[in-house]
């Protein structure tokens, strides 16, 4: 073999190998193949079933987006895809995603993984199974609030307390519950959902509403200062009520502490419970744990508005 032909020889095997080797990156202008949602759309498994940890104090139940994706790659891939579930969500790969433009409380709001939250932005957000605290249990129902604040809505656009009524409970009882528990629903019990003035902050509250048939629902203001419950019984601020945000709650417009202490990314969210001093308010709980009021309305759509949602149940799980 003469020195030429060694040459061609040598400069055609590396470069084949850097073929080989390099690895296309989404931001280099090359054409990719459209990843196919069919290729890896096996349902979820995870939330379907609900399932009761070992030391009996949270039970895993259904799905909300959660998690901001920050992978490059699979960004790109969910990137493509154009068709939804029935509960509006993107199938890849045998899990759910949710995309959503950002819609921040404050503009230096950020994600749990520090980076910041930009206004009008599209991000994507992994659904996963929601935890649930057990809040009490008999038999074989267990009564359960979720352990985070898993999205941001106003109680009601017509500014009204009265929770029958009210646009929070249409929308636990549609949106929410329509998407959570799409998978399955089947252990959910209807729960009849005492509004009395009992529930509520005063003995002769004016503004409470009629009981009401719910799957998902509130708890109240006498709720959250429960013993039973595991709540303090004192109004005051107390860890006992704090609640972290969700990635998935901030972008939507959840308010939250940007305190470096234990209530940092605490937000405040509803209680069902009408303030007793006027028909436009409602009583909720505050980043610090305290018992709080606020606005029934704030911001010009349901979910720009500081306020989260605390979602709870009955469940049964035979």
């Amino acid at each position: 073999m003469n020195q030429n032909t060694k040459r061609i020889l040598v400069s055609t095997i590396v470069s084949v190998a850097m073929t080989a080797c390099s690895t296309p990156s989404p931001s280099s202008g090359a054409t990719y193949p459209t990843p196919s949602p069919s290729s890896g759309a096996a349902i979820p498994t995870e939330g379907v079933e609900p399932i009761l940890s070992q030391d009996g104090k949270t039970v895993t139940y259904g799905l909300y987006p959660q998690t901001k994706v920050d992978d490059t790659w699979l960004i790109w891939k969910l990137d493509s895809l154009s068709e939804t579930g029935p509960n509006g969500w993107y199938l890849y790969n045998g899990a759910f995603y949710a995309k959503q433009i950002a819609r921040p409380f404050f503009s230096d709001c950020v994600f749990d993984d520090g980076s910041s939250i930009v206004d009008g932005t599209t991000y994507w957000f992994k659904c996963e199974p929601i935890v649930w605290n057990v809040l009490s249990h008999g038999d074989d129902t267990y009564y359960v609030l979720s352990s985070v604040l898993l999205d941001a809505h106003r109680y009601d656009g017509n500014h009204s307390n009265n929770y029958t009524n009210s646009e929070i409970r249409a929308w636990l009882n549609g949106d929410f519950y329509d998407s959570a528990f799409s998978l399955n629903d089947s252990h959910i019990v209807t729960t009849t959902v005492d509004n009395s003035a009992t529930t509520t902050d005063s003995p002769a509250n004016p503004y409470v509403s009629d009981d009401t048939q719910d799957k998902v629902y509130l708890l109240s203001y006498k709720d959250y200062h429960n013993s039973a419950y595991g709540f303090s019984t004192s109004t005051d601020f107390t860890s006992t009520r704090y609640c972290k945000t969700t990635d998935w709650a901030r972008a939507r417009g959840a308010w939250y502490s940007t305190s470096s202490g234990d209530t940092q990314l605490n937000g405040y969210y509803w209680t069902r419970s009408p303030w007793s001093y006027d028909s436009h308010y409602a009583r909720s709980v505050y980043s610090d744990g305290s018992l709080d009021t606020h606005f029934c309305y704030v911001g010009g759509d349901a979910y720009r508005v500081g306020s989260s949602v605390r979602p709870s149940l009955s469940l049964k799980l035979s």
